[in-house]
C-alpha cells in the first residue's frame, strides 16, 4: 500500500497521537515514546504517514555544521511504529525522505520492519524470552550452565531489593561501565537521569539491586512497555561478576514477571558470551535491521574516513 509520509518538527507533534500509535502497535516498544525520546535525544523529528496511520520518530544532531541521524543512547530499536504493522504501511517512502533529508544516517529500525534489499540492511541480534508460563516451567528451560550459576551464586548471602535510588544506581552504572564503555561521556549521567525518572513516574520502570553483605554488587534498570520487560542497564562490579549476581537479578525478574502475556527482551547481543547468557534462560534470537547511508559531501567525506580510524 502506497503511503504518503510528512516531516513533522517535535514541536508540532501530537503526543496524545504518537504516543497511542506506539502503544498499541503489535511491534511496540517504549523507545518511541515522545517523553522517552525527549530524555535520551537532544533534538528528534518525525516521520508520519497520513492521518497518524504510522510513526517514525528520528533522531539528529550536528557535526562539521552538518546534521546526522543516529541512534541515541538506551535506544537499541526505532524505525516505524503502526497499528496496521509493517505489512500494510509502507516504511520506504520514510527511509527515502530520510536519505534524502541526512547525508549521514546510522539507526536502528525494530523486528517489526521490513526493509527493501537496496538499503542493504544489516541484521542485528536481539533476545527475547516469553514469559507466559508459570516459573517452574521456564525454569525448566534454563541451561545447565546458568543453573550451575544460580547454584553457585545461592552459596553467598546475596540478596536483592527495588529500594534503590536513581542517583545511586547512576553512580554504580558510571563507575563500572565508563573503563569499557566508550560511548558513555559527561552527558551520560543526565541522560540516565532524566530516563529513570520519568519512566518511574509513568510506572514504566524499576530497579533491582544485588548486594553481598552491605555492598552493592550489580544493578539493572528495567525498562517496562506493552508487551515487554527490557534489560536497559545491566552493570556489576568486579565481586558482582564474580559471584555471579545479575544471574540472579535476571532470575529475579523472571520470578517476578513470569506468567504473564509479555517478554523478557535482553537487548542484544552480538558478543558471544554475552548471547550465550541471554540463551541460557531459553530466550529466542529475534533479529532487526540497521540502516547506514552515507553520502557526505567533499571534505567531510574525508573527515568521517579519518575519525573512523581513530
Amino acid at each position: 500500500m502506497h503511503t504518503t509520509w510528512r516531516w513533522v518538527n517535535r514541536e508540532e507533534i501530537d503526543d496524545k497521537r504518537w504516543n497511542g500509535v506506539v502503544h498499541f502497535a503489535p511491534n511496540a516498544m517504549p523507545y518511541a515514546y515522545t517523553w522517552y525520546l525527549d530524555a535520551v535525544a537532544m533534538e528528534w523529528e518525525g516521520l508520519i504517514a497520513g492521518d497518524y496511520e504510522a510513526v517514525f520518530p528520528v533522531p539528529f544532531r550536528q557535526k562539521w555544521g552538518i546534521s546526522y541521524a543516529y541512534q541515541p543512547p538506551f535506544t537499541q530499536q526505532l524505525g516505524m511504529y503502526s497499528q496496521q504493522g509493517s505489512q500494510v504501511i509502507d516504511i520506504e517512502g520514510a527511509l527515502l525522505l530520510l536519505v534524502e533529508r541526512f547525508p549521514l544516517v546510522e539507526i536502528q529500525l525494530n523486528s517489526g520492519n521490513s526493509v527493501p534489499d537496496y538499503f542493504n540492511a544489516k541484521p542485528r541480534p536481539n533476545f527475547e524470552l516469553a514469559l507466559n508460563a508459570p516459573y517452574d516451567t521456564l525454569e525448566a528451560k534454563y541451561s545447565g550452565n546458568l543453573k550451575r550459576s544460580l547454584r553457585k551464586a545461592d552459596k553467598f548471602a546475596i540478596h536483592t531489593t527495588q529500594s534503590i535510588s536513581p542517583e545511586t544506581f547512576t553512580s554504580f552504572y558510571l563507575k563500572h561501565m565508563r573503563s569499557k564503555n566508550l560511548s558513555i561521556d559527561p552527558t551520560t549521567k543526565h541522560t540516565m537521569h532524566r530516563l529513570i525518572y520519568k519512566a518511574q513516574s509513568y510506572g514504566l520502570g524499576s530497579i533491582i539491586g544485588a548486594y553481598l553483605n552491605d555492598d552493592l554488587i550489580a544493578a539493572n534498570f528495567f525498562l517496562s512497555g506493552p508487551m515487554r520487560i527490557i534489560n536497559l542497564m545491566p552493570v556489576s562490579s568486579p565481586k558482582g561478576k564474580e559471584v555471579n549476581a545479575m544471574h540472579v537479578i535476571m532470575n529475579q525478574c523472571v520470578i517476578k514477571n513470569a506468567d504473564q502475556m509479555k517478554y523478557l527482551d535482553f537487548e542484544g547481543s552480538a558478543l558471544d558470551g554475552v548471547a550465550r547468557f541471554y540463551k541460557g534462560f531459553g530466550a529466542e534470537r529475534k533479529e532487526y535491521s540497521f540502516i547506514q547511508h552515507e553520502a557526505l559531501p567533499f571534505p567531510f567525506s574525508i573527515l568521517r574516513k579519518i575519525s573512523k580510524r581513530k
